[in-house]
């Protein structure tokens, strides 16, 4: 296992407070690359230490993390200077199949920069965020 620094954001300044003085609970999602964090979590990143064992783009805490773990918080207000038609999906790769129902959903939209979505399948509509719970 490995310590590294690991990201996670957050949209709401008031949240970000709040995680810095009681840290993350279970189950919290970091990502390995800053510009990660901005695009599904928001412009407060927090930096974080953590013993890391996976090669994962994404890890997803078994345990509560303490705040003592986290190294700095910054804030990023990206503003967009153009945004083209390409680039607001990812690109179709291996297919990534739904745990309900098996349906490829490696294309499925997950973020608009700047925009929330709520990403689920497109054959039985199961929210992205249910999938940890099966």
């Amino acid at each position: 296992m490995t310590t590294r620094i690991v990201f996670h954001g957050t949209p709401y300044l008031e949240v970000a407070k709040q995680i810095q003085k009681e840290g993350f609970k279970k189950g919290t999602y970091f990502a390995r690359h800053l510009e990660d964090s901005l695009e599904f979590g928001g412009k407060y990143i927090f930096y974080v230490a953590l013993e890391v064992n996976t090669k994962n783009w994404q890890i997803v805490t078994e345990e509560d993390v303490l705040p003592e773990r986290i190294t700095r918080l910054i804030t990023v207000n990206p503003k967009i200077l153009f945004e083209g038609d390409g680039g607001k999906f990812f690109p179709k790769g291996e297919p990534c199949p739904c745990p309900k129902c098996g349906t490829d959903i490696g294309s499925v939209p997950l973020s608009i920069f700047g925009k929330k979505t709520t990403p689920l399948c497109p054959s039985c509509k199961t929210l992205f965020k249910d999938f940890n719970s099966q």
